[in-house]
């Protein structure tokens, strides 16, 4: 049993989240390859589906925290491997470039969160599931 303190979640709700999830990170990966690279939709697509596959790898890797250059490695090793018309340096460009748009779009999350927490405490509320112990 989960103790108390954590809420029970519905399934439905859980995929939900991820797909949603999913979805907004498919759409600021396409976004960014077109902004940066000036990418086709179909071109923009393969190199997400690299980077996820560089994604899996990377959170399977027990060795570097968050799969840091091994995400980046196996992104431009898959890449490369079926496409070999691109140069190892694009390749390179879309790896750094993509962590970089992710701990960006990580931070912000975070300062989303911050500033929720804010306007709850201003409002006298107090975020669901918060760790206050009063």
């Amino acid at each position: 049993k989960v103790c108390d303190c954590h809420p029970k979640l519905a399934f439905g709700n859980v995929a939900l989240f991820y797909v949603l999830l999913a979805t907004g990170n498919f759409i600021a990966q396409l976004l960014m390859l077109y902004a940066v690279f000036n990418f086709s939709t179909e071109e923009a697509t393969q190199y997400i589906i690299y980077l996820g596959l560089g994604w899996i790898v990377g959170v399977l890797a027990i060795v570097a925290p968050g799969g840091i250059g091994i995400k980046e490695f196996f992104f431009v090793f898959f890449a490369h491997l079926f496409n070999q018309a691109i140069s190892l340096e694009v390749l390179t460009s879309i790896a750094v470039v993509s962590r970089f748009w992710q701990i960006l779009q990580e931070l912000l999350g975070v300062l989303l969160v911050i500033c929720y927490e804010k306007v709850l405490k201003k409002l006298g509320r107090t975020a669901p599931n918060s760790d206050s112990k009063t």
